[in-house]
């Protein structure tokens, strides 16, 4: 079976994650053309569900407790692909396009993987190559928690990003209510 992302809601998106994880499959092997499903050796193919070949050998390699702890990835998989690049841009004019290549995208995983799709989808009516780039008071308020989980969770960007982003408010660059 397959689910088309229209009808899939966080709620049954969270269903089935629980589901997965209680027969021991990880959630990632039932998205189809993320290239983490399993393989049919015979076929080549990717399979998905219960009666693939890894599946059936419970090699999640993580108990479904540790697995619950991450049910929040579920609700990234359904950010659209327009708004994660208006993410990825927004990141780079935020932190004054000052980072290198390896730190922005290190910033970009680490903001994708703690963002809620609420807030992701608050992006999406950004043009990160408005000079000066606009953000709502809510959209700064994101940006600012994102900043502080990066602290909390030690990213080795936290530092580099917080000051790029307080040097393009000073500038004007980013216009923050």
């Amino acid at each position: 079976m397959v689910v088309p992302s229209r009808i899939l809601t966080p709620e049954l998106a969270q269903l089935i994650m629980v589901e997965a994880l209680k027969r021991g499959i990880d959630p990632k092997e039932l998205i189809v053309g993320r290239g983490t499903a399993s393989v049919n050796p015979a076929t080549g193919e990717e399979e998905f569900g219960l009666f693939s070949e890894r599946a059936s050998k419970n090699q999640t390699g993580r108990n479904p407790e540790e697995q619950q702890l991450s049910l929040g990835w579920v609700e990234r998989q359904m950010i659209p692909k327009s708004v994660e690049q208006n993410v990825r841009g927004a990141l780079n004019r935020l932190t004054g396009e000052e980072l290198s290549n390896s730190q922005q995208d290190r910033l970009y995983n680490d903001v994708i993987r703690n963002i809620n799709r609420g807030n992701a989808l608050k992006f999406q009516s950004i043009n990160p190559k408005d000079d000066p780039m606009s953000l709502t008071s809510e959209q700064c308020a994101i940006v600012r928690g994102e900043l502080k989980t990066l602290y909390e969770n030690k990213s080795p960007v936290a530092s580099a990003a917080d000051e790029q982003f307080r040097k393009v408010l000073q500038s004007g660059r980013v216009v923050c209510p």
